[in-house]
């Protein structure tokens, strides 16, 4: 819902899905950037995790929350990044 007069409208609260975690390395809390989809936000969770944070959960819009656990299945079921097709030579 956005405020009356609002240069943003219906865009005022877009960019509104963050993943707060924990940074072992700097051994302190963190907020992710904001991202526009869950999806998005879910994707930079799992890369949190891969860098060795603990991720606590993903917040959005409306203050709705995914807990730790739904993000971590979220990342099992997530297909993995293919290599890059080996270059093939041109004769």
């Amino acid at each position: 819902m956005s405020r009356p007069g609002s240069f943003w409208g219906p865009y005022e609260h877009g960019m509104s899905w963050t993943a707060h975690y924990f940074d072992r390395r700097l051994n302190s809390d963190g907020v992710s950037r904001a991202f526009a989809s869950k999806e998005d936000a879910l994707v930079a969770a799992c890369d949190l995790m891969r860098r060795n944070c603990v991720v606590n959960f993903v917040q959005g819009p409306n203050d709705e929350k995914i807990d730790a656990t739904t993000i971590t299945a979220w990342c099992k079921r997530r297909p993995k990044r293919k290599d890059a097709p080996a270059a093939s030579s041109v004769t």
